[in-house]
């Protein structure tokens, strides 16, 4: 898996961030499920996480929990290391 981008765009509430992440060469979207919720926290419950894509191509994207770009790198590289 690799990261191909990481994308950060300010929204119109203060304080309030919309971050995708795009991964290419997922082996597993299972897996990759998996990982995202053990990481960021369960979709509707602690995290508003969504999943685009198919085959070996995916975008993960969120708005909370509200990380900066190096936490999210480091989050997503720690996911990757699992894989």
């Amino acid at each position: 898996m690799n990261i191909e981008r990481i994308h950060q765009e300010p929204l119109d509430e203060p304080d309030s961030v919309l971050t995708s992440v795009v991964l290419s060469q997922v082996e597993s979207q299972c897996i990759l499920t998996r990982l995202a919720i053990q990481a960021l926290g369960k979709p509707g419950v602690d995290t508003d996480l969504e999943f685009i894509g198919s085959g070996d191509q995916w975008i993960l994207m969120w708005t909370y929990p509200a990380l900066t770009l190096e936490a999210t790198r480091t989050l997503i590289q720690g996911m990757m290391q699992r894989m």
